[in-house]
């Protein structure tokens, strides 16, 4: 709908029109992308999807626009972002178009906004039409006839504009109509989508047709609007003039379309999602679909992605990070029975067959992650109860969690709980609690399941009914929030790494419709070496140590996380006639830490802790164990998550017995030869932060080798760490001693001092410093 005259006016000014345009104020900037030829499909030059999505921008973001296109309007004229007009109420259309409310003065940003929504046409659709027809988005010297005839409509190839039809807004609001209209009846216009059209390449029928496909509605409409489509010569030259057969109004809307707001087509819903290790949001809809919305790490989405139906009797569904182990996001869900479950997800975004994780949730009030909140290597979970108690569950790294004990009391009150985080990076997960008044309180975990402080750090916080983490939403290394309000708009509060936020901004809106909405918990990273040594026997997240002296007792010497100790106390149990004991880490995949000892007679007995400094009754886990020389609580050497050991034999070979997650061992195989000397052979974990653990030996002339694991298995060729060693009378490491984050070894010299040797995380050392003495009387230390 265009006269000849504008028609070669147009293709006269293609290159001025379209100078500068390349980006698309109003929060679309980062999908803007320069058109390429080879991208132009005749048969769907715009998918309906795009076209007829009414919700694509606000007024604010449309004047935003209208503004940069022309940031200085020449002396005497009055340009479009200027522009205002009385409008005309008009009345529902039965073709699709709600009633629209006329006002004394309405901006031409309103304008178009107000017809976009009235008649579901994507209001960028708007804005390029009257780009293309007039060049009225970015002449900063427009005329009046420019504005009486903006859009083209009521204005045939071979007369003048109907008079009927002057007026920005007389031509803004029919054109939308009229492209209604196309929809409504499809079959009687002379192009229509799902066949063949001929279509003309140029209103010089010399010039020929060709026979177009046309896939969709949308182009059916545009073809109908304007009917000629480009040809070579306009494609080759898109920003300037073809040949003689050349039309380029079709070309012109697409390419706009594309330089200013990206893709005129929607992306294909995606098939699968890389979801380990991006920022994301999971959300269940009213129909209890489950949904996937992947973060751009820039602060955008990409498509979202539907994982699954039947989600809508869960009462809780919360992303946990990787809880079973197998380097992929896990999500928990307690259902309407108030059993907990485990979905484990593939990395693709999918779910494979659910776990069962436990009953008896169905009075809890919240669930949350708790990331590594007692630093173990493993991702935890948090629950609240009737009575306002915050517990934790401590997770083994198979997805079994521990009896839950109590880390807060008095959280009742909190309207809203978001765990998982790290917001102030000191390497300790954090939790963020909203008041009944709307604060919001950043609650600082210590590491050893515990708590540093509390501090408010937001007001206002009442306006949302989802608060939740999606990660680092804008790439900048900092954790973000995510808060809807009750109109469904999402806002992005971004961490500035300190506790604290940058400026928030929308970063979606129409979220009002789903029932749940979570965040993913961590990054599902190459599963961490499991922490050796004794590991936390008391509750308080600190590493332990248990020592036997003669004729006296047991003990367990608690650290207190900082390189130091608590007082010790006596280990229960029947504890004689033993001469080795080692840590074994959750040797029957139960959630608790276990001990493993060595009898007279070569017995080796399991002592299952209860994690507050009790034990329960020993179990036997073999026989025959006398003729070893070491016996190493190894972590999981072979990637299964079970804990494994080693041990060298008389002989100097190293055995790996691996655990088969029951308490027992599987078959075992000789991995190593030339032990036979080493005076001291231990296991600090994963010593060199290459996520495997490690072995750690002595030999006679005092060097400490470090042989790293290899991750299948077995060991890496050895290097030398340290030399000067063999005075020393024990060696060990209870893991993370000091809460650096990085595993320590502790060594006793001849006259009893103990010593913490701090590793540095790369398989090297800091400063090593005195930490008991009087440790000589010790005939047993694990």
């Amino acid at each position: 709908m265009r006269s000849v005259r504008r028609f070669w006016a147009a293709a006269a000014a293609v290159v001025a029109l379209v100078a500068g345009a390349v980006t698309a104020a109003g929060g679309s900037a980062e999908q803007a992308v320069a058109a390429d030829p080879k991208d132009f499909n005749p048969g769907m030059i715009i998918s309906d999807q795009v076209f007829y999505d009414s919700s694509t921008m606000t007024v604010a973001q449309i004047q935003a626009f209208l503004d940069a296109r022309v940031p200085s309007c020449a002396s005497g004229y009055v340009c479009l972002k200027n522009y205002a007009q009385a409008t005309t109420s008009q009345p529902a259309r039965s073709e699709g178009c709600t009633a629209y409310t006329g006002q004394s003065s309405e901006s031409a940003a309103l304008i178009i906004y107000k017809v976009a929504r009235a008649c579901g046409i994507n209001p960028r659709a708007l804005i390029v039409l009257i780009e293309k027809e007039q060049g009225l988005i970015s002449d900063s010297t427009p005329s009046t006839r420019q504005f009486r005839s903006a859009t083209g409509y009521g204005c045939p190839d071979t007369a003048d504009c109907d008079t009927l039809y002057y007026g920005f807004f007389n031509q803004v609001y029919n054109a939308a109509w009229q492209f209604k209209k196309y929809r409504a009846n499809p079959t009687i216009r002379a192009y229509q989508a799902g066949r063949y059209n001929t279509i003309l390449w140029h209103p010089n029928t010399g010039c020929g047709s060709s026979q177009v496909y046309i896939q969709n509605q949308a182009t059916a409409g545009l073809y109908i609007y304007t009917p000629y489509r480009p040809n070579a010569a306009a494609l080759a030259n898109l920003y300037g003039t073809g040949d003689s057969c050349s039309s380029y109004g079709n070309r012109n809307f697409w390419r706009m379309f594309t330089d200013w707001f990206g893709a005129t087509s929607a992306p294909a819903a995606p098939t699968s999602v890389a979801s380990d290790e991006i920022p994301l949001v999971y959300a269940v809809d009213g129909a209890g679909a489950f949904w996937l919305y992947p973060g751009t790490g820039r602060g955008g989405w990409g498509p979202r992605f539907k994982a699954g139906v039947g989600w809508g009797g869960m009462r809780f569904v919360e992303g946990v990070g990787d809880v079973t182990g197998d380097s992929h996001r896990d999500v928990l869900a307690v259902d309407g029975e108030g059993a907990l479950w485990i979905y484990p997800t593939d990395g693709s975004g999918r779910f494979v067959p659910r776990l069962a994780a436990g009953t008896g949730y169905g009075q809890i009030t919240a669930l949350l992650s708790a990331g590594d909140f007692d630093r173990d290597g493993d991702q935890d979970v948090f629950t609240r109860d009737a009575a306002g108690n915050l517990r934790l569950h401590a997770n083994n790294g198979a997805g079994v969690f521990a009896a839950p004990r109590t880390v807060g009391v008095g959280w009742g009150p909190f309207t809203a709980l978001v765990g998982g985080l790290d917001f102030d990076r000191n390497g300790r997960t954090d939790v963020l609690a909203r008041d009944s008044v709307g604060g919001l309180w950043l609650y600082g975990g210590n590491g050893r399941a515990g708590w540093s402080g509390a501090s408010r750090i937001g007001t206002g916080w009442t306006a949302f009914d989802r608060i939740l983490t999606p990660g680092d939403f804008d790439g900048d290394g900092a954790e973000d929030v995510l808060a809807r309000d009750a109109a469904g708009t999402l806002r992005l509060y971004p961490g500035n790494g300190s506790g604290g936020w940058r400026t928030p901004r929308i970063v979606g809106t129409g979220w009002s419709g789903m029932k749940m909405m979570a965040g993913p918990g961590a990054e599902a990273v190459a599963s961490v070496a499991l922490a050796t040594g004794m590991g936390d026997l008391t509750g308080d997240g600190a590493r332990d140590l248990l020592a036997q002296d003669t004729g006296v007792g047991t003990w367990i010497y608690p650290g207190n996380g900082s390189g130091g100790w608590l007082p010790r106390r006596t280990a229960p149990g029947d504890w004689k006639g033993l001469n080795l004991v080692l840590g074994a880490g959750d040797f029957n995949r139960d959630g608790l830490r276990d001990v493993l000892a060595r009898d007279a007679a070569g017995d080796l007995w399991r002592y299952p802790s209860d994690a507050v400094g009790g034990f329960g009754a020993r179990v036997k886990a073999g026989n025959g164990w006398s003729g070893f020389t070491a016996i190493v609580g190894a972590g999981d050497l072979d990637g299964d998550r079970d804990w494994d050991l080693v041990a060298t034999d008389a002989a100097g070979v190293l055995w790996r017995y691996p655990g088969d997650g029951k308490g027992g061992f599987g078959a075992p195989a000789a991995i190593g030869q030339g032990w036979k000397d080493m005076r001291r052979v231990f296991s600090p974990g994963d010593f060199d932060g290459d996520a495997r653990p490690d072995l750690l030996a002595v030999t006679p002339t005092g060097d400490l080798r470090l042989y790293p694991g290899n991750g299948a298995g077995g060991y890496n060729a050895a290097r030398l760490v340290g030399n000067g060693w063999q005075s020393m009378t024990w060696l060990g490491s209870p893991g993370d001693f000091d809460g650096d984050l990085r595993s320590d070894v502790l060594a006793r010299t001849s006259d009893g001092v103990l010593r913490l040797y701090p590793g540095n995380g790369r398989g090297g050392w800091l400063s090593a410093r005195d930490v008991g003495t009087g440790w000589q009387a010790m005939e047993l230390i694990g």
